[in-house]
């Protein structure tokens, strides 16, 4: 049993706490990506898709570049140069 410090890979061995017992990962869940089409901003936000959001608008905004938000390899939304966040699906606070 091999356990891994940081990243882990397809195939690779660990314990899961729910399980409770060592199980191999045979998948992993799509993060939220953001890139930058005007200069080289690039940042991973694991599952955090309204922090993604916040800061692909931010840097659009503030940088006038046009930034992709990704979920997993699937583009989800072209944020700045006349596009607006959306946030439909965010309920009211």
């Amino acid at each position: 049993m091999n356990f891994h410090k940081g990243k882990l890979t397809l195939g690779s061995e660990t314990y899961c706490a729910r399980c409770q017992e060592v199980v191999r990962v045979a998948s992993h869940a799509p993060e939220w990506v953001i890139h930058c089409d005007g200069c080289k901003y690039s940042k991973k936000w694991g599952q955090a898709k309204m922090t993604a959001m916040v800061y692909a608008s931010k840097h659009a905004n503030r940088r006038n570049h046009k930034v992709r938000v990704y979920h997993g390899s699937e583009l989800i939304e072209t944020i700045g140069q006349g596009t607006q966040l959306s946030f439909d699906d965010v309920p009211p606070f």
